[in-house]
């Protein structure tokens, strides 16, 4: 445990202004670093009291729903939405016997926590299989083993699993292993995957793996390989350092984030902080990472709108259609009567019905805050039932990505529905979703229905309909675009 920081000693006043800046810089670093791990350490010592005080009960996550209808668990501290090492240490408490299918997803759960999970699923039980033995020392040793379940990416849930699987293989006949562990199925890249429903985008379709195939696509290679052409093409023609560099630096997992978040509405000062998180390694001088970061941000963005034209096009319809009702003043008044500094009657917000029925209105306002001198301080207070102008900035940024979201948590309230119709325990992290190993098939042929019953009628046009009738008197919505007429 580090209990204090070494600084790098300052260098002398006479030294090159560049050479302090560069100290002060990394003295930064170092405390941030410090802070972070110090951070890391008390929310771990706190969330393993909680589940040390819950051992061997039985307990549940109550729900709430945010304005989007997304949900989320009461407890703030300790729940399945948390870390790696918060969901490594639940489980469901009523077991289920694993059968062949189980005992298949157990070890395919695996091979997907290691990363393994862009291949057939054939490979993936041959992935787990072939690594039984380091299983085994995972599960029986693991603080003085070999330490094979901390390479994973997900190293917590990896060795619950290691010690579930262990179990299981102890017996004449695993299949009759009654499992509690959560095993996953995760989303494409939710976003870009309603969205390509929505714009009827085949070819996004097909990345985000709405279309069948013998594996699954990975979204984030295949705009990694679109950036990689674009900048080969670039020193075709030109001698282009930062295009070289990316060129022999460039995978997924520097763009990965940026692709993630990009239909949530990710600003290019966001993107490229994303991306310098990445590379930072590479650089000296925190400028040029930077410099080389909004360079490849730029590519990144113009990758993605080729990839998926026709969720670009969507994604530009929803802010347009923002940006006009929350300016919009109504029609039927006299615009002369906002002259003299007279403020127009703007709409209270946008609003807009879920495809289960619930109203989304989103929350966006300009607060007026007054300050209050104390003789302690300064505090600034705001009276929150003022009435107050809706800020037209951010409800346009927030509209795309909400709207998005509102319809990622109607199809998880769906299958979840549907799910305990069919006696599945079901737990969810938005577009993660839980079950029993031996429940996998049922709830992925679950998800698949409920996704298509959600965009079986068009909700695009659906949105305009109810747009065009609530705001008829204040404005005219812009006509739904469509990549393929």
């Amino acid at each position: 445990i580090q209990d204090k920081v070494e600084l790098i000693p300052r260098p002398a006043n006479s030294a090159d202004p560049g050479e302090i800046n560069l100290w002060k810089q990394r003295n930064r670093e170092m405390v941030n670093k410090y802070s972070a791990n110090r951070s890391m350490r008390c929310d771990s010592n706190y969330k393993l009291e909680i589940a040390r005080a819950f051992l061997g009960e039985k307990f549940y996550f109550p729900h709430n729903l945010d304005f989007r209808g997304r949900a989320y668990p009461l407890s703030p501290h300790f729940n399945h939405l948390g870390n790696d090492m918060s969901r490594g240490l639940l489980v469901f408490w009523k077991g289920k016997r694993l059968g062949p299918e189980g005992l298949k997803w157990l070890k395919i759960h695996l091979s997907n926590l290691f990363g393994v999970d862009k291949v057939p699923l054939d490979e993936r039980v041959a992935f787990t299989e072939s690594n039984l033995d380091k299983i085994r020392d995972s599960a029986e040793h693991p603080l003085d083993g070999e330490g094979w379940w901390k390479q994973a990416d997900e190293p917590w849930q990896a060795l619950a699993t290691c010690f579930e699987l262990n179990e299981a293989l102890k017996l004449e006949t695993p299949e009759d292993y009654f499992s509690h562990q959560p095993v996953h199925q995760d989303g494409t890249c939710n976003g870009l995957q309603h969205y390509a429903a929505l714009g009827g985008d085949i070819e996004g379709a097909q990345q985000v793996n709405l279309l069948p195939g013998p594996k699954p696509n990975d979204v984030y290679l295949h705009v990694a390989n679109v950036v990689k052409r674009r900048l080969q093409k670039i020193l075709e023609t030109k001698d282009d350092p930062v295009a070289k560099f990316f060129v022999e630096k460039l995978n997924r997992k520097i763009v990965k984030q940026t692709v993630m978040t990009h239909v949530y509405g990710v600003t290019m000062v966001g993107a490229t902080l994303q991306i310098d998180k990445q590379i930072g390694s590479y650089f000296e001088n925190k400028k040029d990472s930077l410099f080389y970061s909004q360079y490849l941000a730029k590519h990144v963005f113009a990758a993605i709108k080729e990839s998926f034209h026709g969720a670009h096009l969507i994604q530009n319809w929803l802010g347009e259609c923002c940006k006009r009702i929350s300016k919009s003043v109504r029609l039927d008044v006299d615009q002369n009567s906002f002259k003299n500094g007279n403020k127009p009657d703007f709409m209270t917000s946008i609003i807009w019905t879920t495809p289960l029925g619930l109203p989304i209105v989103q929350p966006y306002r300009e607060i007026q805050k007054k300050q209050v001198q104390t003789n302690l301080q300064t505090v600034y207070i705001s009276d929150p039932f003022a009435v107050n102008q809706i800020n037209a900035r951010r409800q346009k940024a927030g509209f795309p990505p909400n709207f998005i979201h509102s319809l990622d948590a109607s199809h998880m309230l769906l299958s979840a529905s549907k799910c305990a119709e069919d006696g599945l325990d079901f737990a969810s992290v938005h577009d993660s979703y839980w079950t029993h190993a031996c429940d996998v098939e049922i709830m992925s042929k679950n998800l698949r229905e409920q996704f298509i019953k959600l965009h079986e009628v068009d909700l695009i046009e659906r949105l305009k309909e109810e747009f065009d009738e609530r705001y008829k008197n204040y404005v005219q919505v812009v006509k739904v675009p469509r990549s393929n007429p």
